[in-house]
């Protein structure tokens, strides 16, 4: 009488040539796999994602927040596979947890200072109905950093709360505010003994240092017949490819408007700046502003048109140079429904 499990996969390659100047050639990949079974009572889930996106391909599924300039061709490779639980205690209050893990590697003219790195992720959500509107969650989380280089790493764990409510029935707010410790270790940093002849170092010792802080996140989210739009509003902290942790400010808006069955207009905007807190460079921390705006229209029942303009500009705080780029395309989207079944 109802699903016991789905399951969904999406993938894309993208080539892109450039005929003045062939060594930026680049070819990037998106694969994506989720699957979940369901019992009376709780469900479980596992994800697998794969992204292999260039630092110039600016139209690929992800736009890196690292900066690419023309002297920097590499490909950034991330890896994620993660599954959680969720379990329905009562019918007001669910229990869930979260587990997964990330890789990102690098490959091509790779800019000096970058490695790649893993995180551990570990998460535990209890949630409780309050009313028929409103809801709150209090979550524990855990993430291990350590870089391939060996040089630094750090543990992160977060205590936040969450409230959402709903204002209407196309309405809905929601609000998250917590604390973050992160306890941070460089590997050999202090020379503890010299040789007195050769003056090297003999013996080194790790340095441990501890930053406190706070995470929030809010968002509000409307729809109508004819249009949709949301609002939204983060402090996080993120991992560093130059070996740190970088505080995250990031604000986005998203609009959209249908003025018929054929029309739809989208405009996506979003600002974030990425500073770091604890790590071995700062020269990486960078301001981005990105406007996305796009018409589409319906042909027929499996195909779409779309025109589209994008437009980013990006910035390091340690030079202030503005790195801009405009993109305007034309994009045709089929489906071929022979090739879709559902089961």
């Amino acid at each position: 009488d109802e699903d016991i499990w789905d399951f969904n996969m999406d993938g894309s390659l993208r080539a892109s040539r450039y005929v003045s100047d062939a060594t930026l050639n680049n070819d990037s990949v998106f694969f994506t796999a989720s699957g979940a079974y369901k019992t009376e009572l709780s469900q479980y889930r596992l994800n697998i994602r794969n992204d292999d996106v260039a630092s110039l391909n600016r139209s690929a599924k992800t736009i890196l927040l690292d900066t690419g300039v023309e002297n920097e061709q590499w490909n950034r490779k991330t890896q994620t596979i993660g599954g959680s639980w969720k379990r329905q205690l009562s019918e007001d209050m669910d229990i869930s947890l979260s587990l997964d893990k990330t890789q990102v590697s690098y490959s091509g003219r790779v800019p000096t200072g970058y490695s790649g790195y893993d995180t551990n992720n570990a998460g535990l959500t209890y949630g409780w109905v309050a009313t028929e509107r409103s809801r709150l969650d209090a979550t524990v989380s855990f993430m291990r950093f350590t870089n391939e280089v060996n040089t630094f790493s750090y543990d992160q764990t977060i205590y936040q709360l969450s409230y959402g409510y709903a204002l209407s029935q196309a309405a809905s707010f929601r609000m998250s505010a917590g604390k973050r410790v992160l306890k941070s270790t460089f590997f050999d940093r202090i020379c503890t003994s010299f040789d007195l002849f050769t003056g090297n170092c003999l013996s080194t010792e790790d340095v441990n240092t501890k930053n406190n802080g706070n995470v929030v996140s809010a968002s509000l989210n409307s729809s109508s017949e004819l249009s949709k739009y949301g609002l939204d509003l983060s402090r996080t902290i993120i991992p560093s490819s130059v070996s740190g942790a970088q505080q995250q400010d990031r604000i986005s808006l998203n609009y959209e408007y249908s003025f018929n069955t054929r029309v739809t207009a989208v405009m996506q905007a979003n600002g974030t700046k990425s500073v770091t807190i604890e790590g071995n460079s700062t020269s990486r921390d960078s301001k981005r502003e990105l406007l996305n705006m796009f018409l589409r229209y319906k042909l027929s029942r499996n195909m779409n048109l779309r025109f589209s303009y994008q437009y980013i500009n990006s910035q390091y705080l340690s030079d202030g140079i503005d790195r801009r780029s405009n993109t305007i395309s034309i994009n045709l989207y089929t489906a071929w429904p022979r090739l879709m079944s559902t089961y």
